[in-house]
């Protein structure tokens, strides 16, 4: 079979590695200023109520928190599903040696993943085994994909 979508197949695999990047960082980030969810709107509020001799104030007690929780957790499967389902197509289209097989591992891996990584989120403090499950697994998604893209872009080369 021809390969039919090179220019995006290569696209695709390096904007994913983008993704994984800015993910990275994001990450690091948050855990250097202790950040769990959101944008650091709580802990700037909390810094304010502390300075001023306000009582001991959480994000965790605003009765707002699960609605922030609701919104990330809806947010961010919304922000990946779709390329990792277009980095699928792509592959698939392009129908690599093994193709098929590795699509169903991987889409069931990420849609776990994404099911853990809601459950970790509304976890205590938004930290739960399975927020880094889930995060791991969207990774990995993104790696194996743009690995099946690089690999038949570089194919219609030898074509």
């Amino acid at each position: 079979m021809a390969f039919q979508y090179p220019i995006v197949a290569f696209y695709s695999a390096i904007y994913a590695l983008l993704v994984i990047y800015y993910t990275a960082m994001a990450g690091l980030t948050r855990r250097k200023l202790k950040v769990a969810l959101g944008d650091g709107t709580f802990q700037i509020i909390t810094e304010h109520l502390e300075k001023n001799n306000s009582e001991d104030v959480s994000p965790e007690d605003s009765r707002y928190f699960e609605l922030t929780k609701s919104i990330r957790t809806h947010a961010n499967y919304v922000e990946n599903m779709p390329y990792i389902l277009l980095m699928a197509f792509i592959a698939e289209a392009n129908d690599a040696p093994g193709t098929k097989v590795i699509l169903y591992i991987v889409l069931s891996a990420f849609f776990i993943g994404r099911i853990c990584h809601g459950i970790g989120l509304h976890s205590k403090d938004s930290l739960g085994i399975g927020r880094s499950i889930g995060v791991m697994a969207t990774v990995l998604s993104y790696l194996v994909l743009a690995g099946l893209n690089l690999y038949s872009f570089s194919r219609s080369f030898m074509n």
